[in-house]
């Protein structure tokens, strides 16, 4: 879905936590799912996550 070759993603831990809901928890993938919401995940908006435990990507 967000084009990576090769599973490449870049890390900055700088950023920090994010705010507000977390949508998705537990998440899963293959790689060959075409969207992230194709992945394993519990159900949408149930989660057990703090923002510190917030991923996110840059591209």
């Amino acid at each position: 879905m967000l084009g990576f070759a090769n599973n490449q993603a870049i890390i900055n831990p700088r950023k920090g936590g994010g705010s507000g809901m977390v949508w998705l928890s537990d998440v899963s993938c293959t790689g060959s799912e075409g969207d992230v919401g194709d992945c394993k995940h519990s159900p949408w908006a149930a989660n057990n996550c703090a923002h510190s435990e917030d991923v996110g990507i840059c591209c």
